[in-house]
């Protein structure tokens, strides 16, 4: 887990702990990122987009290949 330094003003510092459901002001940021991840979603552009499409009819089609056979391709153990 990586560590981030968060500085509060007073006000907000006293909302978070004294919120009682956190034990320290870290789990509510965590908590809050948590919840601005679900409201909003992952924004690709439009070439990333059609990448994925293009992924996914790949898949469909079944033009995979597996994590092993790429291994061996590239001689990676």
């Amino acid at each position: 887990m990586g560590s981030t330094t968060v500085k509060l003003p007073d006000d907000m510092e006293e909302y978070a702990t004294g919120l009682g459901q956190y034990l320290n002001s870290s789990e509510v940021v965590r908590d809050a990122i948590r919840h601005l991840i679900e409201e909003r979603p992952l924004r690709l552009s439009p070439w990333a987009r059609r990448e994925i499409e293009i992924s996914e009819e790949q898949f469909e089609r079944g033009e995979t290949v597996s994590h092993d056979d790429v291994k061996r391709r590239l001689g990676v153990e």
